[in-house]
């Protein structure tokens, strides 16, 4: 290609996609076929030809229809929507319809919002009707200047003959913002509602993984904190709470003073509540410690706080570094940490911890069956594991979950100390951020 043509036609004042954050890479492609649609005649000196189709996909929130309308206003031709909102019988008319229409105005783009959800279809109903009629007037209107636009959640439900290409000639993955673009995209939304100052490395890390719907929710319910508790501006501490409560589904209130654990922490040490409290302190401060340990900052936040506003505790652990058969085997060791950490602590068996253990087991089976840590006797195909796998593979993962939980206590028993003062500030405080952590490691470890 000339690159002194590139973008022929798409000014910088007319770079729609510059609007969007992010998303470099597909922002890039959208923008060399929009191009190309645009110069049609310039890109055929070649024998290049316009695609008949382009299908964005990825996980719902991650802004696919945002992009599409983009993308839609990028070429500036007519354009013809369509989702499904009525019957069966109806919505076919509809489909039939509307690439008729796109026909008789092309060139034009027919937006086909939502794709997977226009039949009730799966993998293993992959001839309904719905599919049938759309892959029929896609090929209907090749050559006519009609260019198919679609978003889509789950390809799995997709028939492969209309995935194929020749109907959709780009399928293009988006997948959710990486921690730098989450970053940006959140201080997008907080830049209309009264920003103060937070640290960009906290808003990162706890924003990892999260979609585009759930940092513009996260980023509306820090306003209604900050609002509900007098405060003019949004700080850290509203943040903070938005982030449990929406994305990782811990209830914290509004007022701290009012807060459940609050409540728990002001009895007196002998009662009930208050040794529950103590527990999961441990609980989380072995999963803290051992994180630290064996991936030195990697633990963003922890908390007392539950769901429903109980005492249940939680750590937003970010996963350790180095390769990943390492990384894998050291957050299963600090799954196991807080099970550890009562066995020590108290003599006795963690309760509760069910999630950590069936979280552990699914890190142990991928490595032992996938990764084949144990020996390549072990490996299985992933079709095997949906009748349940042999006595003897079942064995050698329960013989590597006991490593794992041997070299728990191996960390905790090493770093005592540091595990006593982790869970009495968890205690004191009710939530540990990463500088608390660090500062606490920093102090014990000189």
């Amino acid at each position: 290609m000339n690159t002194a043509c590139k973008s022929y036609n798409l000014k910088p004042k007319e770079d729609i996609f510059s609007n969007i954050i992010g998303y470099d890479s597909v922002k890039e492609e959208m923008r060399e076929i929009a191009d190309m649609i645009a110069n049609s005649d310039f890109y055929s000196r070649l024998g290049a030809k316009t695609p008949t189709g382009i299908l964005l996909y990825g996980v719902p929130g991650v802004g696919k229809t945002l992009l599409a309308s983009s993308f839609i206003e990028a070429c500036g031709l007519p354009s013809y929507i369509c989702r499904r909102d009525n019957s069966t019988k109806a919505f076919i008319s509809d489909i039939v319809m509307t690439f008729t229409r796109a026909k008789k105005h092309s060139p034009s783009i027919v937006l086909l919002d939502d794709l997977d959800k226009f039949a009730n279809g799966n993998e293993e109903r992959p001839d309904s009707e719905e599919y049938v009629i759309v892959q029929s007037r896609i090929d209907a209107c090749k050559n006519s200047g009609v260019l198919v636009l679609a978003t889509a959640n789950d390809l799995s439900c997709l028939p492969d003959s209309l995935l194929r290409s020749g109907r959709f000639d780009y399928k293009i993955k988006l997948s959710k913002p990486d921690y730098r673009d989450a970053a940006a995209i959140f201080r997008h939304y907080l830049n209309q509602k009264g920003l103060q100052s937070i640290n960009s490395e906290l808003i990162a890390r706890l924003l990892s993984d999260a979609s585009c719907a759930d940092l513009e929710c996260i980023a509306n319910e820090a306003a209604l904190i900050a609002t509900y508790s007098g405060s003019s501006v949004i700080e850290t501490e509203h943040f903070i709470k938005a982030c449990l409560k929406v994305k990782f589904r811990i209830a914290t209130s509004y007022c701290a003073e009012d807060s459940c654990t609050n409540a728990v922490l002001r009895e007196q040490p002998a009662s009930d509540a208050y040794q529950k409290a103590l527990r999961i302190a441990y609980h989380e401060a072995g999963h803290i410690v051992i994180g630290e340990i064996l991936s030195p900052g990697s633990v963003t936040l922890a908390t007392l706080s539950g769901p429903t506003h109980e005492i249940g505790g939680f750590v937003s652990h970010c996963g350790g570094t180095g390769n990943l058969i390492d990384s894998a085997l050291n957050n299963a060791v600090v799954y196991l940490g807080g099970r550890a950490a009562i066995e020590l602590k108290f003599g006795e068996v963690c309760a509760g911890s069910e999630d950590d253990l069936d979280k552990t087991y699914e890190i142990i089976k991928q490595l032992v069956c996938q990764e084949c840590i144990r020996g390549l006797r072990n490996y299985r195909n992933l079709d095997s594991w949906k009748d349940g796998l042999d006595s003897a593979t079942e064995e050698v993962i329960a013989q590597e979950i006991s490593h794992c939980y041997n070299k728990a206590k191996q960390v905790l028993i090493q770093n005592r100390a540091f595990l006593e003062r982790t869970a009495k500030m968890l205690l004191e405080k009710e939530m540990l951020l990463r500088d608390d952590i660090a500062g606490l490691k920093k102090e014990l470890l000189q």
